[in-house]
């Protein structure tokens, strides 16, 4: 059997042609990885500056809402002298000008539904999902602000006025003008507005909390 040996011009050629074919294929793998690198950074540069803003606003946020809640209570506690007023003056059968005048003190003379509501922004986190630096977040703090955020809107949506019988309250409000006091039905719509602001109170807690929890994980 007779065995041809390739030529060794015929070798070097192919030994060349790998070599190159090599060269290209490093080449393009560094490339690559060096555009995934810089992407990566860039992904991560943009999600860090959303969070910090994100941040900011959740910082604003709960100071807003702490002015707020206190702001509140203030206002139960004012609710709580006036039905213990109204309460002693309906056993006591007070009534007419002496029942308005102890109705008018314990109110500080501004007898209404006075309710202070947060002015939560949100605008860091509607960038950060618009701009998709959300998607590039730690999926766990991904997911914290979400229900924060998610919780906010919740208690943008809460109206005292339906949780009373607003109307005949407004009424009743309105009869002291002319010096026409309905005690008891004072009486109940104090109760009313004072057990809606305790609800709402109990919401913005709510919120306190996870506002407090997401940023002390951050």
């Amino acid at each position: 059997m007779h065995v041809e040996m390739p030529k060794k011009g015929a070798l070097a050629s192919m030994k060349m042609f790998a070599g190159e074919y090599t060269m290209i294929v490093v080449s393009i793998l560094t490339a690559l990885a060096l555009e995934h690198a810089v992407q990566s950074w860039h992904h991560s540069h943009r999600a860090h500056a959303a969070e910090e803003s994100i941040n900011a606003e959740m910082r604003a946020n709960l100071e807003e809402l702490r002015a707020t809640m206190h702001k509140n209570q203030l206002e139960i506690e004012r609710l709580e002298k006036v039905r213990k007023v109204l309460s002693q003056d309906i056993r006591d059968k007070v009534e007419g000008k002496q029942l308005l005048e102890h109705l008018m003190a314990a109110s500080d003379h501004k007898f209404g539904i006075h309710v202070a509501t947060p002015t939560l922004r949100r605008e860091a986190w509607e960038v950060a999902v618009a701009s998709q630096a959300a998607s590039w977040m730690d999926p766990v703090r991904l997911q914290r602000y979400a229900g924060v955020y998610a919780l906010q809107r919740d208690n943008a949506s809460v109206d005292v006025l339906k949780m009373v019988d607003a109307p005949s309250f407004f009424n009743k409000a309105a009869d002291l003008d002319f010096g026409k006091v309905d005690g008891t039905g004072l009486y109940y719509a104090a109760v009313q507005i004072q057990g809606s602001l305790q609800s709402v109170q109990g919401n913005f807690a709510s919120l306190e909390k996870e506002l407090v929890n997401a940023l002390s994980k951050t």
